[in-house]
C-alpha cells in the first residue's frame, strides 16, 4: 500500500516530507526508500525512539531523517518547511482539526500538498470500528477553510481507503 500512497504524492526524490503521526515509521522508511528527506513527527516518545533506532541500524543520518517529538495536536512543522505532508492516522482522532490542518497548510512550501489517507466509511474486513470512520466529504469540507484551494479525492486506488490530496495552487499573477 505504501507504493500507492507515495504515487499520489508524485516524485518525492530530494523533497522534504512531513510524516505526521509517524507511528512505528512504516511510511517514514518507505518515503526514505523513495528518495525523500523525511521529518517523522510523533507524540509518543517510544515510537520516536524506535524510528531513531531503526534509522541508526540502516545508517540513515540526520541529513535524510529528522524525528520530532510533539505535543498532541501539534503538527510539528514550521512555516514553509515541507513540500509534502502525509497524514495516515485515524482522522477523527485528530483534535481541533481546523487548527491542526491550518498549521499544516502554513508548513507547506508554495505548491506543496497534503495527502490524507483513512478508511472508507463502510464495513471492510480490516480497519477501525465504524464509529472511528469519517465520511470523505466531511474531510474535504473541513480542509477547505484551512487554506487549501484544490482538494481531490480518490476511493478506488487503495482497497478500503480513501486518499485526499489537498493543495494550494493559486493563480499565476
Amino acid at each position: 500500500m505504501a507504493d500507492s500512497v507515495i504515487k499520489f504524492m508524485g516524485d518525492v526524490e530530494g523533497r522534504t516530507v512531513a510524516d505526521l503521526f509517524a507511528g512505528d515509521g512504516y511510511y517514514t522508511f518507505e518515503l526514505l526508500d523513495a528518495g525523500a528527506r523525511v521529518i517523522a513527527i510523533e507524540s509518543d516518545p517510544a515510537l520516536i525512539s524506535a524510528i531513531q533506532a531503526k534509522a541508526a541500524e540502516k545508517g540513515i543520518g540526520p541529513d535524510r531523517l529528522q524525528t520530532r517529538l510533539v505535543a498532541t495536536g501539534d503538527p510539528g512543522i514550521t512555516p514553509g518547511e515541507v513540500d509534502h505532508a502525509l497524514c495516515t492516522t485515524v482522522y477523527v482522532n485528530i483534535t481541533d482539526r481546523q487548527h491542526f490542518f491550518t498549521q499544516v497548510h502554513a508548513g507547506l512550501k508554495p505548491a506543496g500538498q497534503l495527502v490524507v489517507v483513512d478508511f472508507l466509511q463502510e464495513q471492510t474486513p480490516m480497519g477501525p470500528p465504524m464509529e472511528l470512520r469519517v465520511d470523505i466529504n466531511q474531510v474535504m469540507d473541513e480542509l477547505q477553510p484551512c487554506g487549501f484551494s484544490d482538494i481531490i479525492s480518490n476511493t478506488k486506488k487503495i482497497p478500503h481507503r480513501f486518499v485526499i490530496q489537498a493543495l494550494e495552487l493559486g493563480m499565476p499573477e
